[in-house]
């Protein structure tokens, strides 16, 4: 019945992951030798959709993000680090926009469901 609302919950969960790995990132900078991280949901959900007839048939269990070490089209700088300060910026950006967008699609779906049980009694 709350399939939606669960699989926005792991969503934002997602997004709050990514997020905090691409803060490590902009604080480790200047770190000899640090490989940035980064995290993949949206692949994830998508072919969890793309499998099921419906959201209620996924399996929440399965959207799990993966945490990886982003070497690929990366320039490692001669300390060994490959962070590009100018891309974790803009990463932020674009995640903080993600995460804001998700609340307001949970707020909305919350609220649905508060105007169904109010018309229920």
């Amino acid at each position: 019945m709350f399939t939606s609302i669960d699989i926005t919950k792991k969503a934002l969960d997602a997004s709050m992951l990514r997020y905090q790995h691409l803060v490590n990132n902009v604080a480790n900078v200047d770190t000899v030798g640090y490989k940035r991280t980064d995290v993949e949901f949206g692949s994830i959900l998508a072919k969890e959709l793309r499998s099921h007839k419906k959201p209620s048939d996924i399996n929440l269990s399965t959207l799990t993000p993966r945490i990886y070490y982003d070497d690929a089209g990366a320039r490692t700088r001669l300390d060994g680090n490959n962070i590009d300060i100018d891309k974790e910026m803009s990463k932020l950006s674009q995640e903080k926009l993600r995460y804001d967008a998700l609340i307001q699609r949970a707020s909305a779906q919350l609220q649905r469901y508060k105007n169904i049980f109010q018309q229920i009694q």
